[in-house]
This record gives C-alpha cells, sequence and structure tokens, in this order.
C-alpha cells in the first residue's frame, strides 16, 4: 500500500478517536480497521459516505458494508479489499488478512497498527 496513506491510517487507529466495532466497516458507531480507513478516505473526498439506520455507515458507489469499496482500494494502494496479506511466520508464509484480525482474532487497533507498519508493502 501506499506509505503516506499507511501511515495515516496507523496514526488514526491509534488516536483513540475511532471506537472498535466487527463485522462492518461502521455499525452502531463502532468501525473496523477497515472502516477507520474508509473514514480517512472519505473526510479526503475519495469516497461516499452514506449513513443508515441512524449509527451505521455504508461507503462507495456500491454501498459497501462489510469491504473495502474499489476506491478507497485505489487511493490507498491495497491490493484485496479485505486486507489479505502473506506473512513470513518462522521462514513459513501464511495468509493473513486485517479483517480476520480484527473480526476473529479481536486484535486491538493498537496491535492491527503495529501489523500495518511492519507489512504496508505486501498489503
Amino acid at each position: 500500500m501506499k506509505a503516506d496513506i499507511a501511515k495515516k491510517w496507523v496514526a488514526a487507529l491509534r488516536s483513540g478517536e475511532y471506537e472498535q466495532g466487527i463485522e462492518a466497516l461502521c455499525q452502531e458507531g463502532k468501525f473496523c480497521c477497515l472502516g477507520v480507513l474508509c473514514e480517512l478516505a472519505s473526510n479526503e473526498g475519495v469516497v461516499s459516505r452514506t449513513v443508515i439506520n441512524g449509527d451505521d455507515a455504508v461507503y462507495g458507489i456500491d454501498l459497501q458494508r462489510d469491504y473495502l469499496p474499489h476506491e478507497v482500494q485505489k487511493w490507498s494502494g491495497v491490493r484485496c479489499s479485505s486486507g489479505e496479506y502473506t506473512a513470513l511466520v518462522d521462514g513459513s508464509r501464511y495468509e493473513k488478512s486485517l479483517v480476520g484480525h480484527n473480526d476473529v482474532d479481536n486484535l486491538s487497533f493498537d496491535e492491527i497498527a503495529d501489523i500495518i507498519e511492519e507489512n504496508a508493502e505486501v498489503l
């Protein structure tokens, strides 16, 4: 992904401004890690943000609720809509995703920010 966008994303995840949620980009006012990236893109005019059901939001022309819209992927340079990447652990390669870290592994935004910093070039 693009280094300057990665830095902004990491800073936003660590800022304490966003409450962490699961299973949606923005649901009940809570964000998954990918939702934070969508918020950054929305704030820069890259993608539209549409509020539905009070505190829920969808993004982009396809009204994405669960994964990065194409517009955000293109702007940020993230290769996959779920934030998939290949990690090298003890000499073995593993396919991982930021969605999995957020929703399944229950990693904090700080922990996910560390992963983004370590793997930005392969995200």
